[in-house]
């Protein structure tokens, strides 16, 4: 989706699109649907036109980031979400973001919350590479214990 909006070509995440069974291949289940194409208008939005949570509502600072890790930060909060539900939820230091997804059992959306997180973790990747960070994605199975029932750990984003 980045990639195809940043060389001028519109995109949109399409959800409860009905696409008839046999169209998909054996073996696979349809996550979402994509429309793109070259659009009359601009392609991009004022990032203060998304209707989006401020970071003070879905992050939980236990260290001022640095700066880097700021962009990514503000990189990620553009993320598009299902509903614009914006489930993630990060923890932050200053060079560890800590990210939970709302738990999805309550959203009874499980698979939007899944893909949502992996638009979410891709905006951080795409930013990480655009200032030349090294950062890198990991599990921590000791996180999930230490933190929030609501909110179930996805991953952890630290500087290399």
């Amino acid at each position: 989706m980045l990639f195809l909006t940043g060389r001028g070509i519109g995109t949109c995440y399409q959800g409860g699109v009905k696409i008839p069974k046999s169209s998909i291949p054996d073996g696979m289940e349809l996550a979402i649907v994509v429309a793109f194409g070259y659009s009359a208008g601009k392609v991009y939005r004022e990032s203060s036109r998304a209707k989006r949570e401020p970071l003070s509502k879905t992050c939980l600072f236990k260290e001022t980031p640095s700066e880097d890790f700021r962009v990514l930060l503000k990189a990620a909060r553009l993320a598009p979400s299902a509903f614009n539900r914006q489930p993630c939820r990060v923890i932050v230091y200053s060079n560890k973001l800590y990210i939970f997804c709302r738990n999805k059992h309550h959203l009874g959306m499980k698979m939007n919350c899944e893909l949502d997180a992996g638009i979410f973790f891709s905006h951080i990747a795409i930013a990480a590479e655009e200032l030349w960070l090294d950062v890198s994605f990991v599990y921590d199975e000791t996180i999930s214990e230490k933190y929030n029932k609501n909110l179930d750990y996805m991953i952890t984003v630290k500087s290399l």
